[in-house]
């Protein structure tokens, strides 16, 4: 992974970091909630774990209960009918880790600028996943800074990459290509570090081995509005 990328595993819970060469302990460091992984070869990650699609899977579990069930297309193409949302959560607060009245939680803690009201299942999702994906530019800024760097690109893998407009709407907000890809990150890492260690392939063909074996869909950012800009800013206040 170039040293300009960072990565972003999108699951139940989410992992966004960067490769580093050692580990990373300064006060912005700290003060962001950034970690410092070891890996298989003497890098490290620095990284931080929060919130993915949890959320989601409790809107869907409790609609089901209600009797409604909504796939994870349906709730993708709901969300995706909703083209002027600027009503934003905080998907990192402690109150949406826990299980249970997750659609009641989201209209409780949502935040916007004219006391809009969240009315139907589509503006709900639509609200969730833009705020996944603006927490997940500003964690990746709390990376940029923490390392003194600017990062390009985005890896983005994991379960959660199925869901399209969510990768569209993190390469919109943080401003950089995403490249998704594979869902089955995990699996996939772990047959590569065993070959690795029972010597079937070096550490420096590792990269070029995973490019070549897998699909990768890239997401270029389109422009948003000034008007929407100003509506993410104003929110990320609330994030601090």
């Amino acid at each position: 992974m170039d040293a300009d990328t960072a990565f972003i595993s999108c699951g139940t819970w989410s992992i966004v970091g960067k490769k580093v060469n050692k580990p990373v302990i300064s006060d912005l460091a700290m003060d962001a909630g950034l970690t410092n992984e070891g890996c298989l070869g003497g890098s490290y990650r620095l990284l931080k774990n929060i919130t993915g699609l949890w959320i989601v899977q409790e809107l869907q579990k409790e609609w089901a209960y209600q009797g409604e069930m909504v796939s994870w297309q349906q709730m993708q193409d709901m969300a995706n009918t909703i083209k002027d949302n600027n009503t934003y959560i905080d998907p990192n607060n402690e109150v949406f880790s826990q299980p249970g009245n997750m659609e009641e939680k989201i209209r409780s803690f949502a935040v916007n600028e004219d006391c809009t009201i969240l009315k139907s299942k589509a503006e709900i999702l639509r609200c969730v996943y833009e705020s996944l994906a603006i927490s997940y530019a500003k964690t990746i800024k709390e990376i940029e800074k923490a390392t003194n760097t600017k990062l390009k690109n985005i890896c983005m893998f994991g379960g959660g990459i199925q869901n399209k407009l969510l990768v569209q709407l993190t390469a919109d907000y943080t401003g950089k290509s995403v490249y998704a890809g594979p869902i089955e990150a995990s699996s996939f890492g772990n047959i590569i570090s065993q070959l690795e260690i029972l010597g079937d392939i070096k550490q420096d063909e590792k990269e070029n081995i995973i490019t070549n074996s897998l699909d990768i869909e890239e997401y270029a950012p389109k422009k948003i509005t000034e008007e929407k800009k100003q509506s993410i800013v104003s929110f990320e206040r609330h994030f601090s």
